[in-house]
């Protein structure tokens, strides 16, 4: 059984500019015991990431207590100018990224006051995805500031020192963007036991783990997932089933009679699917159900992924100038009407429609 640790995160608007309200942050003890998997599932930063630890905890609103020291998760929204921000220009990303570094790195030395020596490397993670780890090496005179941290666990109190009382030679960020206008940042020190290159694998095998969500976290179906890697969405009136994708991020929702999840993402762009599904006792007809579902600049075309015996109706077309493009599908099952609506972009559509047809076939409608 996996056990859930909630905690607080501050997320911040504008490269250091102000700071928004705290916000909620779930982490998830995953069935191996030496990882964890975080979940930032506050305002327009959703993402999952994997963190290999023996024991994790929070130590205050941006701070988690990791492998004998503290690891920081910042996000910061920025404005390049483009109202798409990033999306879909990796060159434009990696200039993001540079930017927020070179502002950090500032404010690091102004705060330490004296120019630091710092190193960076430009990381691409398994799916094509840039980080930029880059680093700054501690002046040997620097005072480190302490503190302690209690922890109670079975009645039991421990107090943690930070660092365990060793000095950080370095501090090591992990940096990347997401949904073309935030930035994240993981902050972690690298002690005087520790060898810097060690650590920069440990943050590169973290980016390998990213999972970019287009929208809020389901976190009870992500929970359930992590328990049981083969889960089956089922709604309260057993009107669908959906056996669920790996590679699918199921969004939050407050209608029970609302399914929507998000693709891979692909610079910075996060497709979705939408599907609704009501009674058939709730309209007169499927003509009656359709109607509650505008097409725009519909072409009507056939559907072949479908092998059970339903009728069929796909509706496809692209819109604001070309950058949103959206398949429509409606569905008669025995009894129930469905709505499914997938939505890309020109550079992103085909990437994910083979997902999209294998998300069809693993639905049964009822």
């Amino acid at each position: 059984m996996k056990k859930l640790i909630i905690f607080a995160i501050a997320v911040f608007i504008g490269f250091n500019l102000r700071a928004e309200q705290v916000e909620i942050i779930q982490l998830f003890k995953k069935l191996d015991d030496s990882t964890y998997l975080f979940a930032d599932n506050s305002e327009r930063t959703w993402y999952t990431i994997e963190i290999k630890a023996d024991t994790i905890f929070a130590v205050e609103s941006t701070v988690i207590f990791a492998n004998n020291k503290p690891m920081q998760f910042l996000a910061f929204g920025f404005d390049n100018g483009n109202p798409i921000g990033t999306r879909g220009n990796q060159q434009a990303e990696r200039a993001a990224l540079q930017f927020h570094k070179r502002n950090e790195f500032a404010l690091r030395e102004k705060i330490i006051g004296s120019t630091l020596k710092s190193g960076e490397e430009l990381f691409f993670n398994k799916v094509r995805k840039p980080f930029l780890i880059w680093w700054f090496e501690y002046p040997k005179q620097t005072t480190r500031q302490k503190y302690e941290h209690k922890l109670e666990n079975n009645q039991t109190i421990f107090w943690i020192n930070e660092f365990a009382k060793l000095d950080a030679t370095h501090q090591l960020f992990l940096t990347f963007n997401i949904h073309g206008d935030i930035l994240v940042t993981i902050s972690v020190p690298v002690l005087e036991n520790e060898n810097l290159q060690d650590e920069i694998e440990k943050l590169k095998n973290m980016a390998n783990s990213l999972n970019v969500y287009g929208s809020w976290i389901d976190l009870y179906t992500l929970a359930k997932r992590l328990e049981n890697p083969n889960y089956v969405f089922r709604d309260d009136e057993n009107l669908i089933e959906i056996k669920l994708p790996s590679w699918l991020n199921v969004f939050e929702s407050s209608n029970r009679n609302v399914f929507s999840a998000s693709f891979p993402e692909k610079d910075n762009i996060t497709n979705a699917v939408g599907i609704v599904w009501r009674s058939k006792s709730d309209f007169e007809d499927f003509d009656d159900f359709i109607s509650n579902f505008e097409a725009i600049n519909p072409d009507e075309n056939s559907l072949t992924f479908l092998n059970q015996e339903k009728k069929k109706v796909r509706y496809f077309y692209s819109s604001h100038n070309g950058w949103r493009r959206t398949q429509r599908t409606f569905i008669e099952g025995e009894n129930a009407f469905y709505f499914i609506v997938f939505t890309g972009t020109e550079t992103t559509y085909d990437f994910n429609l083979p997902r999209f047809y294998e998300l069809m076939e693993r639905i049964t409608f009822r």
